[in-house]
């Protein structure tokens, strides 16, 4: 068990109100379950229609907890965006009631702009350094384990190759939705 990180992305539409804007899928929990018996075990509503907001994909990277909020095993050693701010005050419904949901903590929200600003090829911690020189001593966890690493998070050490899904990822689509000042993301943390 370890600490996961859920995203959800909100635009400003035209009227000034936040929306979600995840693509809607296809609820495969109703394979199982009604949405009655959902409701029963304390799903919120968002949870249980036939059709629930796309999840998107993000590694449970440690280094990127820290960059977003400050949280996780590099708290002390990277500086984040911006520590926890709560829910913004014009949070969706939606997203209010999934996160409560997950039970998350440190949540908080950040732009697309604050995103965009932050210095993600700054040199990672030495922490981060040390896990390389780490398989040799203590066991190698995948059959080639060293290069499984420099492939994953790359060999300059900086915080880009300890966050490159979110990067490469997120960060674009992100950019694709609108304005930097205009689309952010709300997200907490679960154990």
């Amino acid at each position: 068990m370890g600490t996961d990180i859920t995203i959800l992305a909100e635009r400003r539409n035209q009227a000034g109100k936040w929306e979600r804007v995840e693509a809607w899928t296809e609820n495969h929990m109703l394979a199982t379950s009604t949405a009655e018996e959902l409701a029963e075990e304390g799903w919120p509503p968002c949870l249980i229609g036939p059709m629930i907001r796309e999840e998107w994909d993000v590694d449970r990277s440690h280094m990127l907890f820290g960059v977003l909020a400050g949280v996780g095993r590099y708290e002390d050693d990277v500086i984040p965006i911006s520590p926890p701010k709560g829910l913004p005050s014009d949070v969706t419904d939606e997203s209010r009631q999934e996160l409560e949901w997950m039970e998350c903590w440190g949540v908080s929200w950040l732009t697309l702009r604050e995103l965009q600003a932050y210095n993600w090829q700054q040199k990672a911690p030495a922490s981060f350094h040390k896990t390389f020189s780490e398989l040799d001593e203590y066991g190698n966890p995948f059959p080639d384990g060293k290069r499984h690493l420099i492939k994953v998070y790359g060999k300059s050490g900086s915080l880009y190759d300890g966050c490159r899904s979110f990067v490469e990822h997120i960060i674009p689509k992100l950019a694709s939705i609108g304005n930097p000042e205009e689309v952010r993301i709300v997200f907490g943390f679960s154990s």
